[in-house]
């Protein structure tokens, strides 16, 4: 029994690809022209025509013909760029959040507003690899000995003993009062 060599197309699937193609040439200027009317850049435009022609690859069989399948085609292209201005939206909320928390003090990178700054970050330069990233994790993204366990894949308990090892090294690198770990953290944070 012989079966399909390889980079062969059987009957079924080599129709599909005619009418896709077919598909794609008829209409594929039409809709990218619906596409660039409605987007800021034509990058963009030419991003969602591969997605429009992905969607109409994958659902071929519900793809009308005709006419009918620039208006469904059309109808994929409106649905995406709902999407793409969604997204875009939350991009740019995102952006102006994070620009407004780098434009806080103490936050800036590279920049130095406190005196103190490049003390702190050249002690925790010096700590070891692991050390830095607990430290860093838990003061500088708030996040908790559970979850830096979870982002370094170690035992939580475990972390609870390098985040506290790692502060007293902070602070004696700073040359600290050693209080339960809390003024290291605030100057690291």
């Amino acid at each position: 029994m012989t079966g399909p060599t390889p980079g062969s197309t059987t009957p079924d699937r080599a129709d599909e690809h005619r009418r896709f193609d077919d598909l794609f040439r008829e209409h594929r200027a039409t809709v990218l022209g619906f596409l660039v009317r409605r987007v800021e850049q034509p990058a963009d435009a030419a991003d969602l025509l591969a997605e429009v022609f992905l969607v109409a690859w994958r659902r071929l069989d519900a793809v009308p013909d005709g006419d009918r399948g620039r208006l469904w085609l059309y109808g994929v292209a409106h649905k995406l760029l709902s999407n793409h201005r969604r997204g875009r939206r939350r991009r740019d909320a995102l952006t102006g959040e994070l620009a407004a928390h780098l434009g806080r003090p103490g936050v800036v990178p590279g920049g130095d507003p406190a005196p103190q700054a490049a003390e702190v970050r050249a002690a925790i330069r010096s700590l070891p690899p692991d050390d830095r990233a607990i430290l860093t994790l838990n003061a500088w993204e708030g996040l908790s000995s559970p979850e830096i366990a979870g982002v370094l894949g170690m035992n939580p308990s475990t972390v609870r003993v390098r985040l506290h090892r790692a502060r007293a090294r902070l602070r004696d690198q700073l040359d600290l009062p050693g209080r339960d770990g809390d003024q290291a953290t605030a100057v690291t944070g």
